[in-house]
């Protein structure tokens, strides 16, 4: 397959249509090794639920969901819209409330690397950031504290692929200790989420 600039040329069909059938699906995953499950998990694969759903506490849950299927529209941004949406119709179909807030990201407690630092100080910066920031720089605010290179390296799609987990401050530093304890050494607090429209403010 060639990619030729169009996200549909990567699919070879539509959506949810793509998915591995169950059985198939569980007869791949049945020689993978599995790890004691956690009473605290509540929701896992074993029923094939739209979402996990992990115990924090007597009165809270975290519901998370991750799914996988094929573009079926060749703009980024109205594919990634279509993905939130599929996301959220997961966690209502766990009974649970998705709900919307502005992030307050703290730049300092962002884990970034030094060179990478140096470089984009230097208008060393692929272009995909300037892209990057003109599908989705109108939902961020950035403080006037912060310059151009500040945007680039956050913009950079290079420094994604990890994973941001949202979830009550009183049960952050229990999240924290369940991912340090999974080997996710690096996990810390960047930021706080308040009731508002979804705009980030770093």
């Amino acid at each position: 397959m060639i990619y030729n600039g169009r996200l549909t040329s990567l699919s070879h069909g539509g959506g949810c249509g793509c998915k591995i059938a169950p059985g198939v699906l569980s007869n791949i995953l049945k020689s993978s090794p599995v790890r004691q499950i956690p009473a605290a998990l509540l929701a896992g694969n074993d029923n094939n639920e739209d979402a996990a759903v992990y115990q924090l506490n007597d009165h809270q849950a975290i519901v998370a969901t991750t799914d996988f299927f094929m573009p079926m529209v060749d703009d980024p941004y109205q594919f990634g819209r279509i993905a939130a949406t599929n996301a959220i119709s997961d966690i209502y179909a766990m009974g649970a409330q998705p709900l919307f807030a502005s992030a307050q990201i703290q730049w300092d407690a962002i884990p970034v690397i030094e060179e990478a630092v140096k470089l984009v100080k230097d208008d060393v910066f692929t272009g995909a950031s300037v892209r990057n920031w003109s599908g989705y720089g109108h939902e961020i605010q950035m403080s006037g504290a912060l310059q151009a290179w500040h945007q680039n390296l956050l913009s950079d799609p290079q420094t994604s692929g990890g994973l941001l987990i949202a979830c009550d401050p009183e049960a952050s530093d229990q999240v924290l200790e369940i991912l340090q304890a999974d080997g996710f050494t690096n996990a810390k607090n960047i930021g706080t989420f308040a009731e508002g429209s979804g705009l980030s403010v770093v």
